[in-house]
């Protein structure tokens, strides 16, 4: 077994497969001359397959020398070179890859990389000097071909790319040449040094760069088109560098999944300083309306740290929530620590239609109750992922919410404030029926009074309190029938009452059935 191997032996990215190998020796303990051929068919890094791997040993005297070969329909990797067993572990190593991908084998080691980020590549890497000493050796590596993938966005190499180790020094292309990427919108150039020893870097991009590339870091979630005009750069500590420079976009567009309506027309600057990044004048178009966006992202050497982002907006046509057409003017802010952001501020209805049909029962009775069964069963709807956004929104609706549909026309205020996270909701508030008609089973009913309630700490759960009337003409006799809701859509309960008064019975015969064409016997209210 491969794993049993000591000297193979790596607890971040274990090797597991069967060695099959015959070795021969001679000549003398001091100069010993052994030669090893293996061979693992089914050779596995953790999760990842490698493949068939071959390959030769041959040790003469104190020098191993040796070539290895891996082979796979998506790995394709040729070792060669010697090591002196010495304590200065002197070596000569050249890798070769031809059509790899990469990306898998990244990951054992950077787990966060996305697995819509693909990356196949043809090259080779040499190392020359002491293996036991870094600063006297030597990595020289050679993309001749690059193709990445960020989910549908592609990036090729312009020309080779050259990186380096040497004492300490790691060099991002060479001298006059630096690391040129392309792709649809994308013409970039990358090149600078690190310093290892020294814990210093410099390291310096320009050139246009498509926002499709933002896919690949938020994978399943957005997608993203335009381009950037960059010029950054990264000097100073390694570990709390400084960023300077700007991005340009220009008729940029995103549109995050959730999100009902995609940013288009993202068009401003964001500026790189000492202290992060700052949006200057940023705007864009959602929903046919102007949003502004402004502030700062403050970070603590490479990683975003805190938030103060602002963002208005105004004549917004969003198709959200389901069914409701509205025109929203906003005025929002995030701020607080990327690991408990904060969003707060007001959303100002400026109209508003729902128009989704509803398909009711036979009587309101049994729309009551289905609507019940439906808010209490169906099944376990699955967790959404949680994420640390708090909630602190003022939604003001003044009487600018209309409901048209087969039911109902009617007009309404509110007033409500969403609270908790994007995963864990509340409302809490108060919206009113100004005035309104509800159409069923061919009566007109004339809203009286109508009021909902969002009261819950705990969830988005809210309280219906409606009165609706309406007249019923029967020959000798008009009844006013009242009809009357109360409680939240899992426990809603109707009552109905008629004036002149009728028993129950006689109320729902007088509104659901033909008895309203002929006569209804009176009786006698009963008297306590």
């Amino acid at each position: 077994p491969v794993e049993r191997l000591a000297f193979l032996a790596s607890p971040r990215a274990p090797l597991s497969g069967i060695a099959e190998f015959t070795a021969t020796g001679s000549g003398t303990f001091d100069q010993p001359r052994n030669d090893v051929r293996f061979r693992v068919d089914d050779l596995f890094v953790a999760e990842e397959g490698v493949g068939q791997v071959t390959g030769t040993l041959a040790l003469r005297g104190k020098e191993l020398s040796g070539e290895v070969d891996a082979a796979s329909p998506r790995l394709a990797i040729t070792g060669t070179g010697r090591i002196a067993l010495t304590p200065q572990a002197d070596a000569e190593i050249t890798f070769r890859f031809h059509d790899s991908s990469l990306d898998p084998y990244v990951r054992l080691f950077v787990p966060s990389l996305s697995e819509f980020t693909t990356a196949v590549a043809s090259g080779s890497v040499r190392l020359v000097g002491e293996l036991a000493d870094f600063n006297h050796l030597l990595v020289d590596g050679t993309v001749d071909a690059l193709d990445l993938r960020l989910l549908d966005y592609a990036v090729k190499n312009k020309g080779p790319l050259h990186l380096a180790l040497d004492k300490r020094q790691v060099r991002l292309g060479t001298e006059g040449a630096p690391l040129r990427l392309e792709g649809e919108g994308t013409q970039l150039e990358v090149s600078g040094s690190i310093d290892l020893d020294q814990e210093r870097i410099k390291v310096r991009a320009s050139g246009d760069a498509s926002l499709g590339i933002l896919q690949g870091f938020y994978p399943g979630s957005i997608r993203a088109s335009g381009r950037a005009q960059l010029r950054a750069a990264i000097d100073g500590p390694l570990r709390q560098p400084l960023f300077s420079g700007s991005a340009t976009i220009a008729n940029g567009r995103i549109r995050h999944f959730s999100l009902p309506n995609a940013l288009d027309a993202i068009n401003g600057t964001i500026q790189f300083d000492a202290g992060g990044i700052r949006l200057d004048d940023v705007t864009a178009m959602m929903g046919g309306g102007q949003v502004r966006f402004g502030g700062r992202i403050g970070f603590d050497g490479y990683a975003p740290t805190d938030l103060n982002l602002t963002a208005r907006g105004e004549d917004m046509h969003l198709r959200y929530p389901e069914g409701i057409r509205s025109v929203v003017d906003m005025d929002l802010a995030v701020g607080g620590s990327i690991k408990a952001p904060a969003l707060t501020g007001l959303v100002t209805v400026k109209s508003a239609l729902w128009t989704r049909r509803i398909d009711t029962p036979g009587n309101i009775f049994e729309l009551a109750s289905s609507r019940a069964a439906a808010a209490s069963g169906g099944g376990v709807a699955a967790e959404p992922p949680i994420v640390p956004l708090r909630l602190n929104v003022q939604i003001l609706v003044p009487s600018t919410l209309r409901v048209e549909n087969n039911l109902a026309r009617m007009v309404a205020n509110a007033d409500l404030t969403l609270r908790g996270t994007v995963d864990r909701p509340v409302l809490t508030g108060r919206a009113d029926i100004e005035r309104g008609e509800v159409t069923f089973e061919g009566l007109r009913y004339r809203i009286t009074r109508g009021s909902i309630d969002f009261t819950n700490p705990n969830k988005i759960e809210p309280f219906f309190d409606v009165e609706a009337e309406t007249s019923v003409r029967v020959p000798g006799q008009t009844y006013r029938v009242t009809v009357a809701f109360a409680g939240t859509s899992e426990q809603l309960r109707p009552t109905i009452t008629s004036d002149p008064w009728l028993p129950t019975p006689d109320v729902l015969a007088l509104l659901f059935s033909d008895v309203r064409r002929g006569r209804i016997p009176t009786r006698r209210r009963p008297t306590s």
